[in-house]
């Protein structure tokens, strides 16, 4: 559902009656090049790993209209029967708020995040303002293509545009819209080396030692995390703790995740996905997994820091041997 350092251009837009106009988006192909190839393991040469972005039935564009000071939200839903062959390109129904006068200048800024059903855990503009509230319990979301019952397991990237001076003429001259990431993905690779078939881990864990703060959907689901559209930055609810040292995996807690009870057979191994927002910067990280209740923390060097770019796929390597869980070397 995502690709490495993907964007989204090549819009036209057709006008249409009652200030309602349709956007055509084209997305690239996916990028293979040696920089999206990216290990946070010190000695590690990552294979290609790379995600693809497709459009799919229900996926829509969340927009916010600044007009004066104040703000207008809706959403721009996709039209299904438009998505190609590919899934690569689509058509998007932009519709302008009537409180904003004919001949008036505004500006749009939109996100694209996958969404679940509920209305009472993030996925939409906080109202009267430019903060976007992040959906929540991204820990849960580990992986690519398999969905828990609750309508989460899939990892939910954010990305987001904007476009100032907009004049709400007949045809609004609304310039290709260029989606950018606000985050990046890691790949967390997790081996099983005991001998023996296991149970996955209830939970992995990324623990910053230091603990200064670095990323800030560690655990959503104890935050409400707003991303400002107008200035690209994150924040907290101030009545919220700030929890951002860890960075979570829950696996095999509960039963309404989508790789709850399986098991890994021995030398099997399998790929955590998690999308990240954080710092650019991110520090030495120490490892922990769990196993109904019972902790253990990585034995290995910690990984090596590095700085990160949003959009790109990071692989982290880790084993179970059994005894001990470590950072080890690509495999």
């Amino acid at each position: 559902m995502i690709m490495v350092s993907c964007t989204q251009d090549n819009l036209e837009i057709e006008a249409q009656e009652n200030r309602t106009f349709t956007v055509s988006a084209a997305m690239p192909e996916a990028n293979d090049d040696a920089q999206t190839r990216v290990s946070l393991t010190p000695d590690a040469e990552s294979g290609s790993y790379g995600l693809e972005l497709k459009w799919e039935e229900g996926d829509k564009l969340m927009l916010c209209f600044e007009k004066d000071g104040t703000y207008y939200h809706n959403d721009a839903p996709i039209v299904g029967s438009s998505i190609s062959n590919n899934g690569k390109s689509a058509q998007f129904t932009i519709t302008v708020p009537s409180e904003i006068p004919n001949n008036a200048s505004f500006c749009l800024f939109g996100v694209y995040q996958k969404t679940d059903t509920r209305d009472d855990n993030g996925g939409y503009f906080k109202d009267g303002s430019m903060l976007y509230e992040l959906e929540n319990s991204e820990e849960q979301c580990i992986t690519l293509d398999k969905m828990g019952s609750t309508g989460k397991g899939i990892a939910r990237p954010m990305l987001y545009f904007s476009q100032a001076n907009i004049e709400n003429s007949s045809e609004p001259a609304i310039a290709p819209i260029n989606l950018k990431h606000s985050g990046w993905m890691m790949a967390l690779h997790f081996k099983n080396s005991s001998g023996v078939e296991m149970d996955m881990p209830e939970e992995l864990k990324l623990d910053n030692p230091q603990g200064t703060k670095w990323a800030w959907n560690g655990i959503p689901s104890s935050n409400t995390i707003y991303f400002d559209v107008s200035t690209q930055a994150f924040s907290y609810e101030s009545s919220t703790k700030e929890r951002d040292r860890d960075l979570w995996f829950k696996i095999n807690e509960f039963n309404w995740l989508p790789l709850y009870g399986q098991k890994l057979a021995a030398g099997e191994s399998i790929v955590f996905y998690r999308w990240v927002a954080s710092h650019a910067d991110v520090p030495q990280l120490s490892g922990e997994a769990t196993f109904r209740g019972s902790i253990y923390q990585n034995t290995s060097t910690n990984i090596s820091p590095k700085t990160v770019t949003n959009g790109k796929m990071y692989h982290v390597y880790s084993e179970w041997d059994g005894t001990d869980y470590k950072f080890v070397a690509a495999y």
